[in-house]
C-alpha cells in the first residue's frame, strides 16, 4: 500500500520526527526502521524503507550529523532528522565518570556476551574471560579478537584453556567487529543523553545491549 499523507498528517509526522524519540525511551535517534514502525503505529500504513526515504524528501527532512552542545545550553535532545539546510544539535555530557562495556559477539552464530563495570583493569578482563569461557559450547574452542590495550596483554591475565586471544595489528579498529557494535550502540541508543549517575549509565547501557538482535549483529559486523 502506498502512503499518501494528507497535509495535516504530514505536519504531525514531521514535527514528531524533528522532536526526536522520547528521552526516557531506549532510542536516542530515529533510524529508518524506526520510522517504518512509527508510521505503521501512528497511521496504520505499512511502508518500505525506500518509501520512508522518499517520504523524508517530500517532508523536506534531511539526515545530518548533529553539532555537540553543553547540556546546560538547551534541554532539546539530539535531532538527527531536521529541516534541509539546518544543522541540528545534541547534548554532549562533559563528565568524568565512565562505565566500561566488555563484550564479545559471533557474527556467524549471533551469540553475544558482555559485562559492564565502573572501572577497567586486567582483573576485570580475567573475570570476563572466566565467565565467557563457561558460555563456550563443550568441546569447542573460542578465538577472541582483541586490540593492544594494556589489560588485553597484561602479564597477570588468565586466559581459560578453551579460549585463545588473537591480537590485532595496532591502529586497526576496522578489523575488529565489536568496534562496529560499540559504534552502533552509541549512535542509536546512548548519544545525546545526560546521565544523572552511574546507575543510570548502567541501566541505559544494559538496555542498549539487549536491543542487539541476531539480525543486527550479523548486519553490523558483516
Amino acid at each position: 500500500m502506498r502512503l499518501r499523507f494528507r497535509f495535516e498528517c504530514g505536519v504531525v509526522l514531521r514535527a514528531e520526527i524533528i522532536a526526536g524519540p522520547d528521552p526516557e525511551g531506549i532510542l536516542s535517534r530515529y533510524r529508518i526502521s524506526d520510522l517504518v514502525t512509527l508510521v505503521k503505529k501512528k497511521f496504520n500504513v505499512k511502508y518500505s524503507h525506500s518509501g520512508i526515504h522518499a517520504l523524508m524528501k517530500k517532508l523536506k527532512l534531511s539526515h545530518v550529523k548533529p553539532r555537540p552542545q553543553h547540556p546546560k545550553n538547551n534541554p532539546i535532545i539530539m535531532e538527527v532528522w531536521t529541516e534541509k539546510g539546518m544543522r541540528p544539535t545534541h547534548i554532549r555530557q562533559n563528565g568524568f565518570k565512565s562505565a566500561y562495556f566488555i563484550g564479545a559477539v559471533n557474527p556467524n552464530t549471533e551469540d553475544k556476551y558482555s559485562l559492564i563495570y565502573d572501572g577497567m583493569d586486567f582483573r576485570v578482563i580475567n573475570q570476563f574471560l572466566k565467565n565467557f569461557s563457561k558460555k563456550v559450547t563443550p568441546e569447542a574452542h573460542a578465538i577472541m579478537l582483541v586490540d593492544g590495550e594494556g589489560w588485553h596483554v597484561a602479564e597477570d591475565l588468565i586466559v581459560p584453556s578453551n579460549v585463545t586471544l588473537y591480537l590485532l595489528p595496532p591502529y586497526s579498529p576496522e578489523l575488529h567487529p565489536i568496534e562496529q557494535i560499540w559504534g552502533y550502540l552509541k549512535s542509536n541508543f546512548l548519544s545525546g543523553r545526560v546521565f544523572k549517575d552511574m546507575t543510570e549509565i548502567f541501566t541505559y547501557g544494559v538496555r542498549a545491549w539487549r536491543e542487539l538482535t541476531d539480525e543486527i549483529i550479523k548486519s553490523v559486523c558483516a
